[in-house]
This record gives structure tokens, C-alpha cells and sequence, in this order.
């Protein structure tokens, strides 16, 4: 801060950190317009643009910045290309030639994009243009440490279409992305996948035609099995796209990504997020659309999932129906009926399985949802058993009581499940009878 009017020198100044990007072109200019002997800039996420205007103007009267050797934390993301160029060519006309000693960019996501891809060549100029070749014997990308997201399909087009630098930049984000998203899209070269080329990720969203083939789905089980740190699998998200195929081809899926993990001594417990439609669950259960899990055969195959997160989002969606078809309320009721199987068939044939979440966004969905569960929860019979289910703003949560965990499937189904199926079935007959009521109707009429 400083007194308005107040006139500064600061010719000695050697490190500016800036904390503001909003502020950051204006304090520099009334402050340092004189420090040419700024040796450290550490930009803390501010975006090209605005470092562009810092450097534009630091020090003043175009004065060279020939002294600059670290320049940190320029972030990339949510730039447009444009402006990444401008702040190269602010760096080279003041002076900043393959000079910089330590550089530090920051990106938080790479997406399969053309705008991305864009991104990607101009940064990658713009470190070709200022770094000198001790900054090129470090990492050139910061550490996000497990918080980024990266396109394995944008991996493979670099790998086989970019520039070296490029290639570079993708390589060491992606070694500390956190998240890794396959949706089954062509990729004419497909990147080779080792252990070390997603270390730190912990997430393998899967979105599109991640699961549409043969070929898709062995390229998502060998992603996966080189993921070191895999512990959560995330299927389908409402803000980019959710999975285009039948909810059940997942549970083959698991069951091949199972098999490569024990292949490879690797087995390990994994958590679920399916995030669906509201009609996966007014599709029969043992249809391909639902995802219960009986009507499957055997699911010994399945690795342990110890936590399920099922989001539904949006409405029921049930054509034009006339005055004798099922109600809104029909709807409703099969809907509920079919959540409350799905997590019973979950404690049944899910090894090592503790906790089943299903949140509700949708007005009418939740509201119809919670009024149901209210008035049958008596019914579940469920108190003092191995089982809390709990009501929040959202959903619903079912998880076991605490000293009850098992580890294998069976003494789980023959003691653990039996309190449950006892309340849970009984309410679960009468609504599956009215269900299967309203199929045959559709059908007469």
C-alpha cells in the first residue's frame, strides 16, 4: 500500500511478488517504475494477460528487463491464445531472450480442445523464446500436486502432432494431474501408458464412448491399470457429458480392470461415482439401463468398491402418455423403488462395501424421493442393525454401523444383510407388485 500522490525510487528492488492480479499493472506502475535491476518475478497464478500488463509497464519507458532470471507462477488456463503471445512478445522486446534461469507456469487443466491445443503451441513458443537451458533441466510446469485434470486423448495428439516443448509441457502436467478423463474418442496414435505417465492421479473419469467397444474399453482398463494411485473411478458428469452406453456395461468394465490389477499384484479398493439419469432407475432392474446389480449372474469378478456415489440429476422423462398410462406418481413411485434395490443389491454383491450415497438434483425428484423414504422408514426396520441410513438436503446415505465392516461377500450376505432385507423387502414387494402392475397395462393397452 501506499500514500496517494507519494513518489517512489526503487532502483534496488531484486524480488516482486505479487499477491493482486487486479492490482498488480497499477502498483507496479505507480511504485516500481524504476526497478530495472528485478531479478525474481513470482506472479502467483496471475493469468498472461495480466502479467503482460505488469511486464508492459515494470519498469517504465520500455526499459530493458534484462536482469529478470526466475519469472514463477504465470498461469495458463482460461487464456486465450492471443494473450500468451502478447506476453511473449513483451518479454522479448524488453530484453527477456533465453535468458530465464528458473520458470514456472501453471496450468489446472488440458482438455481435448482445439482452444487447449492452441493454448498448448503458444506456450509452449513462449517458453522456446525466454528459457534458458538451465530452466529446460527442471520442470518447466508447476506442481499442482494432484489437483489438475488432463484428456488422455490430448496426451496422444500431442505425443504424436506436437512440437518437442509441447510434448514437454503435457508430460510433466500430466505426471502431477490428479484427475484423468478418457471419453472414447479416436486417437490415431494412441499414447503408450506406463506406471510413471499419471504417478500422482488418483481419478479416472470415464465420459462419452469411454466404454462404446471392444477397443474402448481395453483402452480405458489400460489406462487404468497404470494409474499407481487409483482409488476412485467417476462415470459420467452433467457438466460435460455423461457415459453414452448402458450403465451395466461399467460393472463389465470393473470386472476387466479387476482381473489386470490382480495380474499385476496390484488389487485394491476402489471408490464409485455414477452420476446418471433419472430413468436408469425407472428401467426395470435387471435391464441394461438400471444399475442394480442383480440379474447379472455372478459379480465375483468386481473388485472391492467400498464407497458408491450415485448423483441424479434432471427429470423423469416419460413420453406422451395418455389418460390411461402411468401417472407422474407411478413414475415416482418406481423410481424410489428401484434407488432402494440398487443399494440393497450393492451391500449384497459388493465386496469390502461400507457406504452407498445417492444424491438427489432435482427439485420434484427429491421432494417425491423424501417423502416416500418418510413414510416407509418405519418399515425398514433398520434401527439397531448394521446399517445408518441418514436423510440430508440432497439425498439419501446408507453405510454400515461401525464394527460391523466385513472383508468378503459372504458373511456379509448370510448375517450383515439379512436385518435389512427383512424391512427393506417387505416395502419393496408391495412397490415391485404395483410396478410390474403398470408394465402389463402398458402393454395391453
Amino acid at each position: 500500500k501506499a500514500r496517494v500522490g507519494r513518489q517512489w525510487r526503487t532502483p534496488a528492488v531484486k524480488s516482486l511478488v505479487t499477491e493482486d492480479c487486479l492490482l498488480a499493472a497499477e502498483g507496479a506502475r505507480a511504485w516500481l517504475a524504476d526497478c530495472e535491476a528485478v531479478e525474481v518475478l513470482q506472479l502467483n497464478g496471475v493469468d498472461a494477460e495480466d502479467s503482460a500488463d505488469v511486464l508492459r509497464v515494470l519498469p517504465a519507458n520500455g526499459k530493458s528487463l534484462k536482469a529478470l532470471r526466475t519469472l514463477r507462477g504465470v498461469g495458463m488456463y482460461w487464456n486465450r491464445p492471443a494473450d500468451i503471445d502478447r506476453l511473449r512478445e513483451v518479454l522479448v522486446a524488453r530484453g527477456v531472450r533465453r535468458s530465464i534461469r528458473e520458470l514456472k507456469i501453471v496450468w489446472n487443466t488440458l482438455s481435448n480442445t482445439d482452444e487447449d491445443w492452441e493454448r498448448l503451441q503458444k506456450t509452449a513458443q513462449l517458453v522456446d523464446a525466454v528459457a534458458h537451458s538451465e530452466a529446460l533441466s527442471r520442470r518447466v510446469v508447476g506442481n499442482i500436486r494432484g489437483r489438475g485434470r488432463i484428456d488422455d486423448e490430448l496426451l496422444s495428439r500431442t505425443s504424436s502432432g506436437g512440437t518437442p516443448t509441447m510434448q514437454r509441457i503435457m508430460h510433466e502436467f500430466a505426471k502431477t494431474a490428479g484427475m484423468v478423463t478418457y471419453s472414447g474418442e479416436d486417437e490415431a496414435h494412441p499414447a503408450a501408458i506406463t506406471d510413471d505417465t499419471f504417478p500422482a492421479a488418483h481419478t479416472l473419469q470415464l465420459l462419452g464412448h469411454a466404454l462404446a467397444d471392444e477397443a474402448k474399453k481395453k483402452r480405458a482398463v489400460e489406462i487404468a491399470s497404470n494409474m499407481p494411485n487409483l482409488s476412485r473411478i467417476e462415470i459420467g458428469d452433467h457438466e460435460h457429458a455423461l457415459l453414452l452406453v448402458p450403465v451395466r456395461e461399467v460393472w463389465g468394465f470393473l470386472e476387466h480392470l479387476q482381473a489386470a490389477l490382480v495380474s499385476r499384484g496390484r488389487e485394491r479398493s476402489l471408490t464409485l461415482c455414477l452420476d446418471l439419469s433419472p430413468n436408469e432407475f425407472t428401467a426395470p432392474v435387471h435391464d441394461w439401463q438400471s444399475p442394480c446389480l442383480w440379474g447379472r449372474g455372478s459379480n465375483d469378478k468386481l473388485p472391492p468398491v467400498e464407497e458408491v456415489t450415485i448423483i441424479v440429476s434432471g427429470i423423469i422423462v416419460s413420453g406422451d402418455l395418455d389418460d390411461d398410462g402411468p401417472t407422474d406418481d407411478d413414475h415416482y413411485e418406481t423410481f424410489y423403488s428401484n434407488v432402494m434395490v440398487t443399494i440393497t443389491s450393492f451391500t449384497d454383491e459388493l465386496k469390502g462395501h461400507k457406504k452407498t450415497y445417492v444424491g438427489l438434483f432435482g427439485g420434484n425428484l427429491r421432494t417425491e424421493f423424501q417423502r416416500r423414504f418418510m413414510a416407509q422408514q418405519a418399515g425398514l426396520n433398520l434401527s439397531g442393525g448394521p446399517y445408518k441410513l441418514s436423510l440430508d438436503g440432497q439425498g439419501l446415505c446408507v453405510e454400515r454401523s461401525a464394527g460391523t465392516w466385513m472383508v468378503t461377500r459372504r458373511p456379509m450376505k448370510a448375517a450383515e444383510t439379512a436385518a435389512m432385507h427383512a424391512g427393506v423387502r417387505e416395502h419393496l414387494d408391495g412397490v415391485q407388485r404395483r410396478a410390474v402392475g403398470l408394465e402389463d397395462r402398458q402393454t395391453d393397452e
